[in-house]
């Protein structure tokens, strides 16, 4: 059952991270909410995770860095750490909110849809950095909260009506929700409470979404939390953080990995477990990295050769969905492969339940010209099993694109 509510909190964590950028704009303070501006400085204590509802101090000197630029450290304890314009934007829709906001919302919506983003992730060479809470003395908090830092190139208004989903047996109940992100650096809130008893299956979770920064979060390096959201990265990122999130996205000329933990794939009903070692990293499209201490570093620009189009890619995508088109046809494309003396590195998760397996996997394309990928679902039957695709709409633009999967 333990899996089960870390599968439900995937969701919602995900989703939420995506949302949670409006506060904390300067030290530790307050309930702030809406826009932060074009800098953002993060500034306060920082603490361990809790254990059993036991919160410690953290006293040392980290250098912090992210995702998208900016730069800060952690001084005997403390966080400072300031960010202007990211050093990347992404399309709204490659953090994959439309299909996530559809499953925990009546009338999910985003607008524009042609905004651009950037969602901030800080580390340090032992762990992420994150605003969090949680209360509650058992195995599960009887509530956890996060705040995430996003960028928005222009207003964006997310709106939605609260459900109830069944995930794993465990019903997951949304509030209706309405968040204006301003021009520039926001925060969002994410509150999930929990009541019943999880680990008898009779437990509940409610899941509210709005903007402010409640005082009582807190800074907290956590080595065992990984970016929900696709992007740079090809290593799995599972544990009881959660899975990557679907969409498809833009990366820009190059495409980056930094201080990414690398996982060893489980066995068959198995747990993940983190790699620890040292290699070098080698592409089929040129690009240089290593991992070093179980993290990896990997950077490529422009790739050394042109292998494909982007319809040799696609090939036979045409016996799972029907009006399948690439446009234009013929563009140039490389697909990303990393390998290592242990075997290949892949962007992936993986959820068993008795009934079924869900995997995930981010892809990561460079293509010479704009193009869009498009096709409508439908279902196939191939070696006595019946698959059903989704409608698809994959804007790629010049340059690395990375682009999700889900098998369920």
């Amino acid at each position: 059952m333990k899996n089960g509510l870390w599968k439900m909190l995937a969701i919602t964590v995900a989703f939420g991270t995506v949302l949670a950028l409006f506060f904390t704009g300067c030290g530790d303070n307050g309930n702030g909410g809406g826009g932060l501006g074009q800098t953002l400085r993060l500034t306060g204590p920082v603490w361990y995770p809790p254990k059993m509802g036991d919160w410690e101090r953290f006293e040392g000197t980290l250098t912090v860095t992210s995702n998208i630029g900016g730069s800060g450290s952690i001084t005997d304890g403390q966080l400072d750490f300031t960010i202007g314009t990211p050093s990347s934007l992404m399309d709204v829709s490659s953090l994959g909110l439309s299909q996530e906001g559809a499953e925990m919302f009546y009338d999910f919506d985003i607008r524009p849809t042609d905004a651009r983003v950037a969602s901030l992730h800080m580390m340090t060479q032992e762990g992420a950095v994150r605003r969090m809470y949680e209360r509650g003395e058992g195995l599960f908090p009887d509530t956890e909260e996060s705040v995430e830092f996003i960028f928005v190139d222009r207003p964006v208004t997310i709106t939605g009506r609260g459900r109830t989903i069944i995930d794993d047996e465990i019903p997951v109940t949304t509030r209706n929700f309405n968040i204006t992100l301003r021009e520039g650096w926001n925060a969002v809130h994410v509150r999930t409470d929990l009541s019943g008893d999880i680990m008898e299956g009779t437990g509940t979770a409610t899941v509210v979404i709005s903007s402010g920064n409640p005082g009582r979060l807190r800074w907290v390096l956590d080595d065992e939390w990984e970016p929900p959201v696709p992007g740079p990265g090809p290593g799995p990122g599972p544990g009881p953080g959660p899975d990557p999130g679907p969409g498809n996205g833009f990366l820009g000329a190059t495409m980056q990995v930094s201080n990414q933990q690398v996982w060893r794939m489980p066995s068959k009903g198995g747990d993940w477990t983190t790699f620890d070692g040292n290699l070098a990293v080698n592409s089929n499209v040129s690009g240089s990295g290593s991992i070093t201490a179980g993290r990896l570093d990997f950077n490529v620009g422009t790739p050394s050769m042109i292998t494909d189009t982007v319809e040799n890619l696609f090939v036979d995508m045409e016996n799972f969905f029907s009006n399948f088109t690439i446009s234009p046809p013929n563009v140039g494309a490389a697909l990303l492969e990393l390998d290592t003396s242990e075997g290949e590195l892949r962007r992936m998760f993986e959820t068993e339940t008795v009934a079924s397996i869900t995997e995930d996997e981010v892809v990561y394309i460079f293509v010479t010209q704009n193009a869009t990928i498009t096709g409508t679902g439908r279902t196939t039957t191939i070696d006595w099993s019946s698959i059903t695709t989704s409608n698809i709409n994959i804007p790629l633009r010049a340059g690395w694109n990375a682009v999700h999967t889900r098998h369920c």
